[in-house]
């Protein structure tokens, strides 16, 4: 009798496990990004190509929460930004407006501090995958200084930044 409760505690304890790794399975969320960010400075007007992967929990139906990886590359400037992301979305509802934030660490040319703080607009166009456009900043802390000027003055890699991407 001891060993008919114990394997049914070990099938019901199972199952129970096995709910929780479906709905979390379904709370998943993922990102890809692409954009542009444009660099003003005293040398003039310049500009990287961004692309970003996010991935991440959704929590509820307003606010995700996850991380992520990108690359940054303009003339002879390449950043690799690892970061944690978060994500609001004001309405329940096909078009929405959000705000967002990956706050992280970025290495190679300019590594140090890195934030991209944003605003924008997500079209869910099916069950959960969307399409959404992004305005924001990218700041990273630490200056660049090799080829992009002939004076050798030190650049900030950061400026106004415009993107869309795909949620999966």
């Amino acid at each position: 009798m001891k060993t008919s409760r114990l394997i049914g505690l070990l099938l019901v304890s199972v199952t129970v496990s096995m709910n929780s790794l479906t709905c979390n399975a379904q709370s998943y969320k993922g990102s890809i990004e692409g954009g542009r960010t444009f660099h003003t400075d005293d040398i003039g007007m310049f500009s990287t190509t961004d692309i970003y992967t996010t991935h991440g929990v959704q929590l509820g139906s307003r606010f995700y929460i996850g991380a992520g990886v990108g690359v940054r590359l303009g003339d002879d400037y390449t950043s690799i930004p690892l970061y944690g992301s978060v994500r609001y979305t004001f309405l329940k509802k096909r078009i929405s407006p959000f705000v967002d934030a990956k706050v992280g660490y970025s290495l190679l040319d300019a590594a140090g501090f890195y934030a991209n703080p944003g605003a924008g607009v997500n079209w869910n166009f099916y069950k959960t995958l969307s399409v959404f456009l992004k305005v924001g900043y990218t700041y990273n802390s630490k200056a660049y200084g090799e080829a992009w000027n002939k004076d050798g003055d030190d650049v900030y890699p950061h400026g106004v930044s415009a993107s869309i991407g795909f949620s999966f």
